[in-house]
């Protein structure tokens, strides 16, 4: 059951939502739900972007069938911007994906409302800052480098004594821009692909970075923070792949129970990283690798977890979805929301999604993912992607050629289910889609 505090006397309050894309077009389900209207801030941009902006955003907000809400853009000029979301009397601010991050912040700081404080933004939003944070705090830690040329991704390279090392820009998504790196060229070659997408972004403070790489198992856990303390909502463990000679992409995420025994040592560390990074309110997610030595950080993103996860389909898995425990960790008090949701959460049932790889670019003239995978006995929805277009191959998680939602009682349903996608993914694209080689 929803928890709702909706009422006459909210019917008119706000709730502001900056960069609600992916899952966190969710937030305008909820926010209605708890009888506040929603607003979607975004991010200012220039005139001649703002019409691809608005198809591709207009396009999110609809993905639950939705009333769109109010819709604004921030102006070029922060002071203006403030101003304008000052006369809508916002009771929160909340960040919806991580561009929507820094404004989110800061807005809540100068409007006075409930937030995590600005000063932990580059702890989590800066990938080497996050890990020389939890380096300060005797934490375990990845070696983090700013490389600025060639010759320092060399240096570090060598240095490394011939060991593999990943670099990526320090404040990407999504696996965008992630090279695991084996030799120099490989090196040369990671740092001039990042450098060129750094500066094509133009974002303040981003850098490319050079990393240890940590050989492991990689895990997911998407938490709700209230006043410093933390909930374990649920979690995945992501099988990857390699591509492109030396890069990785998502390939299936598992979901797992946060209250499963196997992953105490897993949620132990996860809660002393969300406190040492400074987490106060809402949702993180977290990306943790598990090695021989046990976890260490990867990377937190403070917005829901990413992939346009419908509320109805995590209804199905977990007792709440993220969004709806994200705004309760806002409007109640920390006493009535502990009392309400566990520590450590518990799953429905078994669940996976399943991006699909494009190995080389083609030109799509019909998308038949649902027609053909709806028969599968775990099939929830499918994510589409357009129509009469080119599709690139396969480079991160941005550049897959759909994703497949599953759920069922029986985990074997699942994987049998996966079998057939992996199948025909491999041999028999024709049946996923009607295509030709570009």
């Amino acid at each position: 059951m929803i928890n709702k505090l909706a009422g006459k006397e909210n019917m008119r309050k706000r709730i502001v939502i900056v960069e609600c894309y992916s899952s966190a077009v969710n937030y305008i389900h909820d926010i209605r739900e708890r009888g506040f209207e929603p607003v979607l801030l975004e991010n200012y941009q220039p005139e001649e972007e703002r019409e691809k902006v608005r198809e591709m955003n207009d396009l999110a907000y609809a993905f639950n069938g939705d009333l769109r809400p109010m819709v604004i853009m921030a102006k070029e000029s922060y002071e203006e911007t403030l101003e304008m979301v000052r006369r809508l009397m916002p009771v929160l601010i909340l960040p919806g994906s991580d561009p929507g991050t820094a404004l989110a912040l800061r807005l809540s700081f100068d409007l006075k409302l409930k937030n995590n404080p600005p000063g932990i933004f580059w702890n989590i939003r800066d990938k080497r800052v996050m890990q020389e944070t939890l380096k300060s705090a005797g934490l375990r830690f990845i070696r983090s480098y700013t490389i600025c040329s060639e010759e320092d991704a060399l240096r570090r390279y060598r240095a490394e004594e011939g060991r593999r090392v990943v670099i990526k820009p320090s404040q990407a998504a999504g696996s965008a821009g992630v090279y695991i790196c084996g030799s120099e060229r490989e090196a040369c070659e990671a740092y001039r692909v990042n450098s060129a997408f750094v500066r094509k972004r133009d974002r303040k403070g981003e850098k490319v970075i050079l990393q240890e790489y940590i050989s492991g198992d990689e895990y997911a856990v998407d938490t709700i923070s209230c006043k410093g303390r933390h909930v374990a909502l649920f979690g995945m463990k992501y099988i990857k792949r390699r591509c492109n000679g030396f890069g990785k992409i998502y390939d299936t995420d598992l979901y797992f129970s946060p209250d499963d025994p196997s992953m105490d040592e897993l949620l132990e560390y996860c809660f002393q990283v969300l406190t040492c990074l400074g987490i106060q309110y809402g949702s993180v997610h977290s990306e943790i690798m598990i090695d021989d030595s046990g976890p260490v950080l990867i990377e937190v993103n403070p917005r829901p977890a990413g992939a346009f996860q419908r509320y109805s389909f995590q209804d199905k898995v977990m007792v709440n979805h993220e969004t709806a425990v994200a705004l309760d960790s806002y409007l109640m008090d920390p006493e009535s929301f502990f009392g309400k949701y566990p520590v450590r959460m518990h799953l429905k049932q078994p669940a996976a999604v399943r991006q699909i790889c494009i190995p080389e670019e083609i030109f799509v003239k019909r998308v038949k993912l649902k027609e053909r995978l709806s028969r599968l006995r775990s099939f929830d929805y499918v994510i589409e992607h357009g129509e009469n277009c080119i599709y690139p191959r396969t480079t991160d998680l941005d550049t897959n050629g759909g994703m497949i939602y599953l759920t069922a009682d029986d985990p074997e349903i699942i994987d049998e289910d996966l079998g057939v996608i992996r199948r025909l993914e491999k041999e028999g694209l024709h049946e996923l889609y009607d295509w030709y080689r570009t």
